[in-house]
């Protein structure tokens, strides 16, 4: 599925970014800042990988960050993430899920 067609499916979403795990924007659809936002994910990515082992659940597919400005949504397979911010929402668990099988 293209990008574009992920950002008008996903409720609340702006904009969804393709990269790399380093960060490396490949594709972005829809207002997003997507250099800061893959970036971001890739910094953080060691640490996410740290929890999932601590807890014994293994690497983790996808993830989600709610604020009250913003929610960030990943998901990730192999070498490729797929990242996107919407508004802030109560239950972004769909979204996430959503974005994760849209991929």
């Amino acid at each position: 599925m293209d990008l574009e067609a992920i950002c008008r499916s996903l409720k609340s979403v702006q904009g969804v970014a393709r990269g790399s795990e380093s960060g490396e924007v490949f594709a972005a659809a829809g207002q997003i800042d997507a250099d800061t936002v893959c970036a971001v994910a890739a910094v953080t990515a060691t640490a996410l990988l740290e929890v999932g082992e601590l807890l014994s659940a293994g690497p983790l597919e996808r993830w989600y960050f709610a604020t009250e400005e913003a929610t960030y949504y990943a998901s990730e397979r192999g070498f490729l993430r797929v990242v996107a911010v919407g508004e802030p929402v109560r239950n972004a668990e769909s979204n996430c899920k959503s974005l994760h099988a849209a991929r």
